[in-house]
């Protein structure tokens, strides 16, 4: 599912990987075959470089975001935005807490209880309400509120594509079935926060080793003995 009122214009922005242009030449000729031996495998490294470069860029990005988000979450203290509301007017209850926010009461339970994981879409309503209600003045929750649309609006389809990963290699690091990949791309089902938080450590440690060049051993010099 799709943040309230994201569409593609507004989704998560991700880098695009595309490789460069050329423009066509004329044929070489033999000289100038002869003279320019490596020119298009330099064009093909260059390209690789920048396709690494972007990826790395869109992994930092979304790890960065999918982090914060699950630090924030964190730190919520469901029946203390209860209370916050009650202090605004005449108390509530947490069955009406849930109704306001357009959550089950059941769900509402679990939360204050800390005995269940919220979903992103709960968590937005929840932070929505809350923040109409005490006016918008706590920044800290407006802008966990922020980051939470954001991480609702990623594009999922577009981010697997740019990384150059299936499916099934996607569902293997965010430990979910390819299926389940499928479903966050079409917007039927959303990500967990801890798929999400563990989708971006498995990215980080993948895309660091792949790039992590190997160091060489250093040959001692030969020594020659004297004569």
């Amino acid at each position: 599912m799709r943040g309230t009122g994201a569409d593609k214009g507004s989704r998560f922005p991700v880098t695009s990987i595309t490789t460069r242009q050329r423009k066509p030449r004329p044929a070489a000729t033999v000289t100038e075959a002869s003279q320019e031996p490596s020119l298009q495998d330099l064009d093909v490294q260059q390209q690789i470089d920048a396709i690494q470069a972007g990826r790395m860029v869109l992994i930092d990005t979304f790890c960065r975001l999918v982090e914060t988000v699950a630090d924030l979450v964190k730190t919520l203290d469901y029946r203390r935005l209860r209370e916050q509301v009650s202090h605004s007017g005449n108390e509530i209850s947490g069955n009406e807490m849930a109704r306001r926010c357009g959550i089950a009461a059941s769900t509402w339970g679990l939360l204050e209880r800390e005995v269940s994981e919220p979903r992103l879409r709960s968590l937005e309503q929840i932070l929505r309400f809350t923040n109409e209600e005490l006016g918008g003045q706590d920044k800290a929750r407006a802008r966990t509120l922020a980051l939470i649309q954001a991480v609702r609006a990623i594009d999922y389809r577009h981010l697997r594509e740019n990384l150059n990963l299936t499916r099934e290699q996607l569902a293997q690091l965010a430990n979910v079935k390819p299926n389940t990949i499928r479903l966050w791309e079409i917007g039927a089902v959303e990500p967990t926060i801890t798929s999400l938080t563990r989708l971006a450590s498995e990215l980080k440690k993948t895309h660091h080793a792949s790039v992590t060049p190997t160091k060489r051993r250093r040959v001692p010099a030969a020594t020659h003995a004297p004569s």
